[in-house]
């Protein structure tokens, strides 16, 4: 499509067109809807015959879930899209960005995000995982930080009106 859009306008006009789609806000209730359906195929996906298991697509849907609230909340504060690319799949530096940005989230949330959820979504370890058939330093079962993921939900969708369920 690039090598299309090159033959028929000048580098200036493609500069223009690139400026207008990144300046262009993205609905903040865009990203809440897409964390509100990781979240649910999370609670859809049946729990291993053994609880004590790592089952990785629980953890590729819960982070996944919680990225896209936090980026909800950033968004629907002004924090720009570009912005929020920087930090890439940083749940922990996101985590602190909302809480900077007014979310209100208790101790225990705070704690699950940082230490448990955030290392597991950013260095990838649903995707890759390495764990050579145990338990991976610093991996809780997913199960374990639901009640987290839960209140942050709540908390994301009490704090605009948009994201309110009716």
């Amino acid at each position: 499509m690039l090598l299309w859009i090159k033959r028929f306008l000048t580098r200036k006009e493609i500069d223009l067109m690139i400026d207008l789609i990144e300046s262009t806000p993205i609905p903040s209730g865009d990203f809440m809807e897409l964390a509100e359906q990781y979240w649910l195929a999370y609670r859809n996906l049946p729990i291993p015959a053994d609880r004590f298991a790592i089952y990785w697509p629980h953890y590729l849907l819960m982070g996944h879930a919680v990225e896209m609230a936090l980026k909800a909340f950033l968004l629907s504060r002004t924090v720009s899209l570009a912005h929020l690319r920087s930090k890439n799949h940083c749940l922990d530096r996101l985590r602190k960005m909302a809480t900077n940005n007014g979310l209100t989230l208790d101790a225990a949330t705070i704690r699950s995000i940082d230490r448990h959820l955030g290392p597991m979504h950013s260095n990838f370890l649903a995707r890759y995982p390495n764990y050579r058939g145990g338990m991976s330093k610093g991996v809780v079962l997913a199960s374990e930080s639901e009640e987290a993921v839960e209140a942050l939900m709540v908390a994301v969708r009490s704090s605009t009106p948009l994201f309110r369920k009716s």
